[in-house]
């Protein structure tokens, strides 16, 4: 499934950031500000699920249409995912990702969570990714 972040409607069309390949499939998704903040905290317990060393960093990426939809609230967003202030990361267009079932695609909308930790036995920092996205929303 492609997710592609609808920025106006007119004349019974969907205007979208990316394009959709005439004659393709398509769902619309929905959302509000509870299920995307909800996802953001799920994307953060992902992160750390499998966590066995303490967390130095939180390596966050974020569509910037969370940041347009939510507006000043955004804060809420990152209070959730960061809730220790140990975070960085950047504002994005969309993320490249492959779920596993396809080819890499671009998605928007999307919120993932990495931690950083140093490997207690080699020393070296390593990573955890997770990411989630509202694709796992339902279609209407």
């Amino acid at each position: 499934m492609m997710v592609r972040d609808s920025f106006m409607t007119q004349e019974g069309k969907i205007f979208t950031l990316d394009t959709i390949p005439q004659g393709s499939h398509v769902s619309v998704l929905f959302g509000d500000k509870s299920s995307l903040l909800g996802d953001a905290k799920q994307a953060k317990v992902r992160a750390f699920e499998s966590i066995i060393a303490d967390v130095s960093n939180l390596f966050i990426i974020d569509c910037i249409s969370r940041v347009l939809y939510f507006g000043e609230d955004f804060k809420e967003e990152i209070a959730i995912m960061d809730s220790q202030n140990i975070g960085f990361g950047a504002l994005t267009l969309g993320d490249i990702a492959n779920n596993g079932d396809s080819y890499l695609d671009v998605f928007n909308k999307t919120t993932i969570v990495c931690t950083i930790h140093e490997n207690q036995k080699s020393k070296h920092t390593q990573s955890d990714f997770t990411g989630n996205d509202i694709s796992d929303r339902q279609t209407k």
